[in-house]
């Protein structure tokens, strides 16, 4: 049986949208960072958290949330 472990969503700015989510739903929080990630962000030259690229919201229980950085703009069919 295949369980939905993660959403991957495409955005102009990870953290926003990410907290946003977060506080909108029952459960979910956005990941904490260590001080490898930390590390890792600071290596690519992102000194403030609010500019990481790829955020992760996370839930007791229920798939994970992804948002990341695109470069192009929101299209539609």
């Amino acid at each position: 049986m295949a369980v939905l472990a993660d959403i991957v969503i495409d955005c102009q700015h990870p953290a926003s949208l990410a907290r946003f989510w977060a506080d909108v739903l029952d459960s979910y929080q956005i990941a904490p960072y260590d001080d490898d990630e930390i590390a890792r962000l600071a290596a690519l030259g992102i000194t403030d958290l609010d500019d990481d690229p790829t955020v992760l919201v996370e839930a007791v229980a229920g798939p994970r949330l992804w948002f990341q950085k695109v470069p192009e703009s929101k299209s539609v069919k």
